[in-house]
């Protein structure tokens, strides 16, 4: 049996803000054995905020066929063995409707050093967005690092941060 031989598959469904229980049953079906796992999950309500981000979703693989797009997430969270660039999945929530946001995304070592930075310009609609940004993290040294991605409003001075890795 191999290791890499996996499925994975990603459920969508809404859920109001609070704390959830989260129930996963996986079964092995070489053994028949299921695990069960339990979790409680809390869900944020970004709306009363105004304008911000979610948490950052690391991907292995974006398809789009015309327009549908199809992301698959990167498990586990290590990146090194990937080519670059390394895209980064989010949602911006933006219940004003601003129009165009600056985006700068950065990679921070351990004691907090910048070691990568980009930033771009991105046109939203007013609601919720999904977002993704290209990480090249091919010019940086292999290592543990905290990516942030930061939003700024062009107009308004609004801003949002989110982050994913060492904190």
């Amino acid at each position: 049996v191999s290791s890499t031989a996996y499925s994975i598959v990603q459920r969508v469904f809404q859920a109001k803000p609070g704390l959830h229980r989260i129930t996963v049953s996986v079964l092995d079906l070489e053994t028949k054995v299921t695990r069960r796992i339990e979790r409680q999950i809390p869900v944020q309500s970004y709306w009363g905020r105004g304008f911000a981000l979610s948490d950052v979703l690391l991907l292995a693989k974006v398809v789009e066929k015309g327009d549908k797009r199809s992301i698959q997430p990167q498990v586990p969270l290590n990146i090194g063995n990937l080519p670059p660039p390394v895209n980064l999945f989010f949602e911006v929530y933006n219940p004003r409707g601003l129009d165009s946001v600056r985006f700068m995304m950065s990679a921070l070592t351990l004691k907090g050093d910048l070691a990568y930075s980009h930033d771009t310009i991105v046109s939203l609609t007013r609601g919720r967005n999904d977002q993704i940004l290209r990480f090249n993290h091919s010019t940086i040294p292999l290592g543990d690092y905290r990516l942030v991605v930061q939003a700024f409003a062009m107009l308004t001075g609004d801003s949002a941060e989110t982050a994913i890795g060492n904190t």
